[in-house]
């Protein structure tokens, strides 16, 4: 059975995780939710600021279930945040919030994505 380390040294099974990450999904969850990234379109995922697997990575699990690292996006702006290389992603309208969650907890995975910021207002906001 495979276990993930949490910052604070803890482990947890994938079962806990999922239970806990259900959890906040419903604790967050409000009936037809706006995208966060583009308000205009209705949000149809969960969309994680640093992704599941790369929490476990960094040994920092618990982020997985962390509110402030979940957005409700539309599936455009999901992908456009996956696919952070193509720049899109400054677009959003909660770029620099999230951008700023990266910059705490994922300080590689920061600097990855500022190389693809242009917009110098937001390159500046999140420095």
């Amino acid at each position: 059975m495979n276990k993930y380390k949490c910052s604070d040294g803890t482990r947890v099974t994938q079962g806990t995780i999922n239970t806990r990450l259900r959890k906040a999904y419903k604790e967050m969850d409000t009936p037809y939710p706006m995208c966060e990234a583009y308000p205009e379109l209705l949000a149809v995922d969960h969309d994680h600021t640093i992704s599941q697997a790369r929490c476990k990575q960094l040994h920092k699990t618990e982020l997985i279930w962390n509110p402030d690292g979940i957005e409700f996006s539309s599936r455009i702006a999901h992908s456009e945040w996956e696919s952070y290389r193509s720049g899109r992603f400054e677009e959003h309208a909660n770029v620099i919030k999230r951008m700023l969650f990266v910059k705490k907890h994922d300080p590689e995975g920061f600097r990855k994505r500022y190389m693809h910021l242009s917009n110098y207002k937001i390159q500046k906001a999140v420095q």
